[in-house]
């Protein structure tokens, strides 16, 4: 399968050479969508492996992406309070990644 992949990823590049410079081949997008298309099914037999349980996988996901979103989140509303407050962008920025001197 990763032998594939790569031959798909290959037949991309191909495909976006120009003519004096590669050969063109004319099913560049049918193997982008193929590349896709083994891509998922090689990281869902990974996840497979590695998770016997869904719970597992979704646990997974929760403490990987929610401790960013939530840091995200916060700076985004402190920084829109402090615009409504009448604070100036450039000032809270410089504030923000400690950039005062």
């Amino acid at each position: 399968m990763g032998v594939l992949r790569f031959l798909l990823a290959l037949a991309v590049v191909f495909a976006h050479t120009a003519p004096p410079f590669g050969l063109r081949m004319t099913f560049g997008t049918n193997s982008v969508q193929a590349f896709y298309i083994v891509s998922g099914f090689l990281i869902t037999l990974v996840l497979n492996k590695k998770y016997d349980q869904s719970r597992a996988f979704y646990e997974a996901r929760f403490f990987r992406i929610f401790p960013t979103y939530w840091v995200f989140l916060l700076m985004e509303i402190s920084i829109q309070l402090a615009q409504l407050a009448g604070a100036p962008l450039q000032s809270m920025m410089t504030l923000s990644f400690f950039q005062q001197n």
